[in-house]
């Protein structure tokens, strides 16, 4: 009887104890907003709306991409005491990711958390535009892509070589582009008429982008800019050619200028084939000296890489308005043009480019114009 006593008095006491430990409380906290979202921060507000049965002594925000988040995954930290609402700006983050976040709040008696919340970081895999051959003038070449970077770090690199394998490897590597950023790399000793190969290759957190393939022959392209010109000629070789403009290097010089095509007289001018435009025009020179005239001021266009113009013969001229006029490269308007293929001591033939017609024009008509062409 005594013993079953001491028993009963034993379990009263310990029942006592545990409901004094029952009596400690921990905190209670929500999360109340997630704001500012981008592709490496966020803004979290929480509120401590209890502190529980002892004053809290430290809180935070914690996150993670596994559900649900701990302070042993990221978290802020903040060791005062503190009851109501805080914001916290977490970071870094990865873009284009979903993170799971939760409060937290701590006492003596322990640590609270609040209910978790997803958010979704900006941001996309990089947008590659327009790859493309920007300069091709063997044995060099210009390729060039924009990229955007999606809100993302991005890092870019082109590989090229004469076979869709890119033998050639990776250049023009670029860290941690812009938003959107015209990426142009040079390409040297290329192959003259060699088919080469590329693609653009960028990279960030939310994946790989990768272009299409584009391929190019390694010769010079018509329409293009080169030698202070526009190339209106490329031979069998892709090499060679001549190339046409309009004005001098300053834009001082109208075609149009109201002027005699160069010496009323017999030059020996009368070459017609491709090639003839330059022996013409030091023929009509030799006579013409630093008289004011069309064939002058051909001969005086200069230009800072190239100093050698000439007025083309009938032949270069045809070629110049089929594929630079024709194809709308370049200002050249559709109108008669002088060629500088002597017919007569006062007469030569004349293009007009509008109606691709070719005739006898006379050297001091004061309403044709003239162009300039110069070989490379």
């Amino acid at each position: 009887m005594k013993l079953t006593k001491t028993l009963s008095l034993l379990l009263i006491f310990l029942c006592l104890i545990g409901c004094q430990d029952d009596d400690g409380e921990v905190p209670e906290v929500i999360i109340s907003g997630i704001a500012e979202v981008t592709a490496a921060t966020a803004q979290v507000s929480a509120n401590i709306t209890f502190s529980g049965s002892s004053p809290v002594n430290e809180y935070g925000i914690c996150w993670s991409t596994t559900n649900p988040p701990t302070v042993s995954d990221n978290s802020t930290v903040n060791q005062n005491t503190w009851l109501g609402e805080f914001t916290e700006s977490i970071a870094p983050l990865t873009g284009a990711t979903e993170y799971f976040v939760r409060a937290y709040a701590v006492n003596e008696e322990g640590i609270a958390y609040s209910q978790t919340q997803s958010l979704k970081t900006q941001g996309a895999q990089p947008t590659i535009i327009n790859p493309s051959v920007l300069k091709n003038c063997p044995p060099l070449a210009t390729i060039r892509a924009r990229v955007l970077s999606n809100k993302i770090s991005t890092d870019v690199y082109f590989e090229y070589g004469t076979t869709t394998a890119y033998e050639f490897g990776r250049i023009g590597e670029v860290s941690d582009i812009g938003e959107s950023e015209a990426i142009e790399v040079p390409l040297e000793g290329l192959i003259p008429n060699t088919t080469y190969h590329f693609r653009v290759v960028a990279e960030n957190s939310a994946g790989t982008t990768v272009s299409e393939d584009i391929s190019f022959v390694s010769q010079y392209v018509l329409g293009q800019e080169h030698i202070g010109g526009i190339v209106a000629y490329v031979d069998e070789t892709g090499l060679h050619g001549f190339v046409s403009r309009t004005t001098y290097e300053n834009g001082s010089y109208d075609i149009t200028f109201i002027t005699s095509w160069g010496p009323n007289e017999v030059t020996g001018a009368t070459g017609l084939e491709i090639g003839d435009g330059k022996p013409n025009s030091e023929k009509a020179m030799e006579i013409n000296g630093t008289t004011l005239s069309h064939m002058y001021f051909i001969s005086r266009y200069g230009h800072s890489v190239n100093p050698d113009w000439y007025m083309p013969s009938i032949e270069e001229l045809k070629i110049v308005q089929q594929n630079i006029y024709e194809n709308g490269f370049g200002a050249f308007p559709g109108i008669n043009y002088w060629s500088s293929s002597e017919v007569h001591k006062d007469s030569v033939l004349c293009l007009n480019f509008a109606k691709d017609s070719v005739f006898v024009g006379p050297k001091n008509k004061h309403d044709h114009v003239s162009l300039g062409i110069s070989y490379y």
